[in-house]
């Protein structure tokens, strides 16, 4: 093989060092983009679960709270409407 051919062959074989290196940086690239668009998504679906999550637990906490005030008040109006009958009689 003469020297002439020799480089040529170094030359074709540095090119695609060159192409494969510039390939995998692109892949790089491309990799942390989508690492951040799934992390984003990710963040997003778990905050809308963790909110939902809340509403559920605020919307019960605001049920039990409401069935508590209404015996209340029932027991409240009950125990009013038999002191006004008491006292409608006396």
């Amino acid at each position: 093989m003469s020297l002439k051919q020799s480089l040529r062959k170094q030359k074709l074989a540095d090119n695609k060092v060159d192409e494969l290196t510039k390939a995998l940086r692109e892949a790089k690239t491309a990799a942390k983009a989508a690492q951040k668009a799934v992390r984003e998504e990710l963040i997003t679906y778990i905050g809308e679960k963790v909110l939902d999550q809340f509403h559920l637990e605020s919307k019960v906490e605001v049920d039990q709270w409401l069935e508590k005030t209404k015996a209340k008040l029932e027991e409240n109006q009950s125990r009013n409407g038999n002191e006004n009958f008491s006292n409608n009689f006396h």
